[in-house]
């Protein structure tokens, strides 16, 4: 199945610049030819190519198509990682494992304190394609911890490795839906970071007895989620 992402409008989807690109100089496909596209917002439509184009290639809808998904209710806040590759290769797994939004952050031991998100966007799409999944995670502006934590409204769940007292997490999100948990950077969380989490109300949680790189732990925690949502 040949997937691109798009969105259609009034029964005609045109591809971007680098979908059509695709489309029509990597698979030469030609008009006439049927195509999958999906539009991140759990839909994916069987279309015609009426016109292939590298630059804007317009796609004629044929019908929508019944896709089964899972929805893990799952978000992630995390740290980006120093190096790339790292932060890379866990927002393509995301996409694989049907976490519902990724949400940066910056925090006081974060050595990444820039987000690139349009290639994080490009990223998650790509991963979106190559997995069949049809929804396509919310990606949110980078945020300070403080900033973060005023705003959610989710139930909050802080991995942090501080020697206090702590939850398994399967315990912690054993009876709820929708969840954001959240991961630090290479150094941690802050003492104070996560005292104020706990001051709005999120459980201070551990991932076993292993220290985990950020980017394992959001996998485990993805994966964990998933787990749970296919059983």
């Amino acid at each position: 199945m040949r997937i691109f992402f798009g969105i259609p409008v009034s029964g005609s989807v045109i591809l971007d610049e680098g979908e059509s690109l695709h489309l029509a100089r990597v698979l030469r496909i030609e008009a006439g030819e049927t195509v999958y596209v999906c539009d991140g917002a759990g839909h994916m439509y069987r279309c015609e190519v009426v016109l292939p184009h590298h630059k804007r290639s317009e796609l004629r809808v044929l019908a929508e198509e019944e896709v089964p998904h899972v929805h893990t209710g799952l978000h992630i806040a995390f740290a980006p990682t120093r190096h790339n590759d790292r932060t890379d290769w866990f927002l393509e797994k995301a996409v694989e494992l049907g976490v519902r939004s990724i949400r940066p952050l910056r925090t006081t031991n974060s050595e990444k304190v820039k987000f690139n998100a349009e290639r994080a966007q490009k990223i998650l799409v790509a991963g979106l394609k190559q997995s069949g999944n049809v929804f396509l995670p919310e990606l949110h502006p980078l945020s300070d911890w403080e900033s973060f934590l005023r705003k959610n409204t989710l139930h909050l769940a802080v991995a942090y490795c501080g020697p206090e007292q702590k939850t398994g997490l399967p315990a912690w999100a054993a009876d709820k839906t929708e969840v954001c948990v959240c991961i630090g950077p290479e150094g941690d969380f802050t003492a104070a970071e996560a005292a104020a989490a706990r001051e709005k109300g999120a459980e201070i949680v551990e991932l076993g007895t292993h220290r985990l790189r950020t980017e394992t732990a959001a996998l485990w925690v993805a994966a964990w989620f998933y787990g749970r949502t296919i059983k």
